[in-house]
C-alpha cells in the first residue's frame, strides 16, 4: 500500500510537509506515515467543531443586532439600514451581496453566511465598545467579562481556524486548549450550545489516538522567566502563543536548564493584565482564578535596573506551575543542565524547545537531553 513517506520520496507530497513528522517519530517511517493519517483526521475534526463553532457565533451576534436595530419593525436588515455601523461595513456587506448573487443566492441569511469569520471578530473590536456597552455585550450573556477579553478569545479561535483551514501542521499546537477554549465561548453564548457542541464533537476523542505521544516537556528562554517564576510559581508571555500539550515546563537561562521543572497545573491565554481583571478574578471564588489574580498583582510590581515593569499593560498568556518546593509535582535535577556548545546561533532555547522529562532528568549536558 503506497504511504505518505512513499508520496514524499516521490515528489508528490512536498518533503518538507512531510518531514516534522519524520522528526516527531523519530525517523520511523512506520509511526510518521501513521501521525500524517491521523494528523489529517484531527484537522478534519476540528474543522467540524470550528463550522458548528462559528454558525453559533454569527447567529448570536446577528441576533443581537437585528433585536437592537428593531430590524422586524423596520423590514430591513441591520446591516443595511442608514446608521453609522452600517456605512461603516458597507464594503464587506457589498462583497458578501455579491458572492450571494453569484449562486441566485440573495436573501439576508445567505448574505450572512458570506460574511467572513473576521468579520464577527471586527464586530467587537475597541472601535465598537459603546456598542457592546449598549447591545453587543447582550450576545454572550453568561460572559460577565470585559469586551477586550470576549474578543481576545475569539480571535484566538479565529487563527486556530486559519491555521486549520489552511492545513497548517498543528503538530506545534496544544489542540484540547483550543479546543476547551470553543467550548468556553459557547458557554458564554449559551449553556445548552455549549452542552451540544460538546456532545458532537469529535475532538477530545480524535486526540485521545494520536500515534505518537508527543514530549510531555517544554523548555522555554527564561532570562525573565526564571526569576517570575521564583518569585510567583507562574510563567507569563505574550498572548496568542502556540505551545503543545505538554505537562511540564523547564527554565533556560544563563547557558543551562535551571533545576526546577514543575508540572503545568493551569494555562490561561489573552488576559487583561491590569488590577481590574485580578479583582475580577479574585471575586469568582474559584481557586484558580485567585492564583491568576496573585501573579497578575505580582509581575505588575516586578521592574528591571532602570525601574521599567517587566511586564508592561496589555494582555498576556500565562501559566499556572507547581512550586519549586512541592516535591510531589516538580522534578528536580541534581544541578542545573548546562549547555556546551557556544558561538553565533548556538543557544539553546529561542522560543521554546519540547523534549521528554526522563531525558532531563538523566542528562548532564543539553547533548544529552532528546
Amino acid at each position: 500500500m503506497t504511504t505518505a513517506s512513499d508520496l514524499a520520496s516521490a515528489g508528490i507530497l512536498p518533503a518538507p510537509r512531510f518531514a516534522p513528522y519524520k522528526h516527531e517519530a523519530s525517523n520511523n517511517l512506520s509511526d510518521a506515515n501513521d501521525l500524517y493519517v491521523w494528523h489529517g483526521e484531527m484537522s478534519a475534526s476540528c474543522m467540524e467543531l470550528l463550522s458548528h463553532f462559528e454558525v453559533i457565533l454569527r447567529h448570536s451576534i446577528d441576533s443581537t443586532l437585528a433585536n437592537h436595530f428593531r430590524e422586524h419593525n423596520r423590514n430591513i436588515p441591520w446591516f443595511l439600514m442608514n446608521t453609522k455601523l452600517a456605512k461603516g461595513i458597507s464594503d464587506k456587506i457589498s462583497e458578501a451581496r455579491a458572492d450571494a448573487a453569484r449562486y441566485n443566492f440573495e436573501s439576508r441569511d445567505h448574505i450572512v453566511s458570506r460574511l467572513m469569520f473576521g468579520f464577527w471578530t471586527n464586530m467587537l473590536a475597541r472601535k465598537y465598545d459603546e456598542l457592546w456597552q449598549k447591545t453587543l455585550h447582550n450576545a454572550f450573556p453568561n460572559a460577565r467579562r470585559p469586551r477586550s477579553e470576549v474578543m481576545s478569545n475569539i480571535e484566538g479561535v479565529r487563527l486556530f481556524r486559519n491555521r486549520v483551514a489552511h492545513h497548517d501542521s498543528l503538530l506545534g499546537v496544544n489542540i484540547p486548549f483550543e479546543v476547551d477554549r470553543i467550548f468556553l465561548i459557547c458557554g458564554w453564548i449559551s449553556s445548552d450550545a455549549e452542552a451540544w457542541i460538546r456532545s458532537v464533537s469529535r475532538c477530545h476523542s480524535t486526540y485521545s489516538k494520536r500515534p505518537v505521544s508527543p514530549a510531555n516537556t517544554v523548555i522555554v528562554p527564561a532570562k525573565i522567566a526564571w526569576k517570575t517564576y521564583q518569585k510567583t510559581s507562574a510563567y507569563v508571555c505574550q498572548p496568542g502563543r502556540y505551545f503543545r500539550d505538554v505537562s511540564r515546563m523547564g527554565f533556560y537561562s544563563e547557558k543551562k536548564i535551571q533545576t526546577s521543572i514543575p508540572e503545568i497545573l493551569d494555562r490561561r491565554d489573552r488576559i487583561p493584565w491590569t488590577e481590574n481583571e485580578a479583582q475580577r478574578l479574585e471575586k469568582t471564588g474559584n481557586p484558580d482564578d485567585r492564583k491568576v489574580a496573585e501573579v497578575i498583582r505580582e509581575t505588575r510590581k516586578l521592574t528591571n535596573l532602570n525601574g521599567e515593569p517587566l511586564y508592561a499593560a496589555g494582555s498576556y498568556q500565562v501559566f499556572i506551575l507547581s512550586n519549586s518546593s512541592d516535591i510531589a509535582r516538580t522534578k528536580t535535577t541534581n544541578k542545573p543542565i548546562r549547555h556546551t556548545k557556544t558561538g553565533k546561533g548556538s543557544a539553546y532555547v529561542r522560543k521554546h524547545r519540547y523534549c521528554s522529562i526522563g531525558s532531563i532528568l538523566h542528562a548532564s549536558t543539553t547533548d544529552d537531553i532528546s
